[in-house]
């Protein structure tokens, strides 16, 4: 262990787990979630404090493709699922909390993985928060190329490049200018929540009417289309980042369990309200994106797509170079230690750096065009194993020897059921 006053951090130890350095904890923070960013400066938490952090971190613009999950699932898997992903996310969020308990020195999850896995599993999370962020960063370019090209008939690919080249410009922005922008963000995912709602309320005849709902089916068309369902409706869930910090973050920790489950329970509440309403709407005809399906729908007055267009616009602007910046971080440390690149001035690297970022989001997204296949991906791929394989597994490891033999045994269970589900669900969406 260092001494006090010394420049190396210390070291964890316990004979149980490997040992971990936070040297490799600050590297590991690049690579988070840029929901765990927003939050790393926030002050004591009371209750309802994490309460609101924890709802704006969960609902964004997955919420959007919720009508598409219910279609492929239909109404009675649709809605099973739909709270199985709520319960069972719920469930994992507090278990990252019961692992931070066994040492005050445990920040993050990063720090909970490094504890349980060492290094290796360092690398993995690192890998698939970059996978997280990148699947984030296309669906932002794919959304907006989409609500502009509803509105105006142009091609989608001017709006790729004009969004892209936006990310570039405001990735040099200080990462305060760029939190009020996530504010606004969040703004903006309300303000289209209640657009949809006014929007079938308004109508009076469909499809895209409350008042005389479209066609809908109780069970889905076929195992592909339910297999689908998975990723659309665990994506809105895929915040257990920013949860270990939440939990540390609380004047009062004992209110953590409580707070949990208010924030997974209005979460839900809002979710099955946009998936059960976007399908009543338009039914079988319901597109990857709710908003999308009004903006192509004739007999809403004029005014919503505009309005819908500019929260749709300002979203991805809002949320995208925080999105990216924490890639772009990696690369500015990695590119910094490299003697090729010191040759070149300081700004010229980190405009190269960032380029090459935005370049890479923006190849991407002309390869997946498909807003619904890409929450699918990112909740199949990536959800199901930060939200349940990861947590249940770190529970696992800790507590083994306080567990009963039924209790490891359903976790066990609980570990490949979930893998399984995974894997299901990300072929299904690279069948398509």
């Amino acid at each position: 262990m260092a001494t006090v006053g010394s420049e190396e951090r210390p070291l964890i130890e316990d004979s149980l787990h490997p040992t971990f350095s936070y040297n490799a904890i600050e590297e590991e923070t690049d690579a988070r979630s840029v929901r765990t960013a927003a939050l790393k400066n926030t002050g004591n938490s009371t209750a309802p404090q994490t309460i609101f952090n924890g709802i704006n971190t969960l609902i964004g613009i997955g919420i959007l493709s919720l009508p598409l999950g219910m279609r492929y699932a239909g109404w009675i898997p649709g809605s099973v699922i739909l709270l199985a992903c709520a319960l069972s996310t719920q469930y994992t969020a507090k278990l990252l909390a019961k692992c931070l308990q066994k040492n005050d020195e445990l920040m993050t999850y990063g720090d909970i993985a490094q504890y349980c896995l060492g290094n290796v599993a360092h690398f993995i999370i690192v890998a698939t928060f970059t996978v997280d962020l990148l699947s984030a960063g296309i669906s932002m370019i794919v959304i907006f190329a989409d609500s502009f090209n509803a509105l105006t008939g142009v091609d989608k690919l001017v709006f790729k490049i004009i969004i892209s080249f936006l990310f570039f410009l405001f990735s040099f922005l200080r990462l305060d200018i760029l939190s009020h922008l996530s504010l606004l963000g969040i703004l903006c995912t309300t303000l289209i929540v209640f657009s949809v709602i006014i929007c079938g309320l308004f109508k009076t005849d469909g499809p895209g009417s409350l008042l005389h709902p479209s066609p809908t089916s109780l069970w889905p068309q076929d195992a592909q289309n339910l297999f689908l369902s998975l990723g659309i409706f665990m994506s809105p869930f895929g915040g257990h980042a920013i949860f270990p910090e939440l939990y540390r973050d609380m004047v009062h920790p004992k209110k953590y369990n409580r707070s949990v489950s208010t924030i997974f329970g209005f979460t839900w509440s809002v979710d099955f309200a946009m998936a059960g309403l976007g399908y009543l709407m338009f039914g079988e005809a319901v597109l990857d994106e709710i908003t999308k399906s009004i903006m192509v729908t004739p007999g809403f007055p004029q005014w919503i797509n505009v309005v819908i267009c500019a929260l749709m616009g300002i979203l991805p602007v809002s949320k995208g170079p925080l999105i990216t910046r924490p890639i772009i971080t990696m690369l500015d440390q990695y590119t910094s230690s490299k003697t090729t690149y010191n040759k070149l001035p300081s700004s010229v690297i980190r405009a190269i750096n960032r380029f090459v970022i935005v370049l890479i989001f923006f190849i991407t997204s002309l390869v997946f065009t498909d807003f619904g296949r890409i929450m699918s991906f990112l909740g199949s791929a990536i959800c199901f194993a930060i939200c349940i394989i990861y947590p249940l597994t770190f529970y696992l490891i800790i507590y083994y020897d306080e567990l009963s033999v039924w209790k490891i045994t359903a976790t066990v269970i609980s570990i490949i059921i979930s893998v399984i589900l995974a894997v299901c669900g990300t072929t299904a969406v690279a069948l398509v």
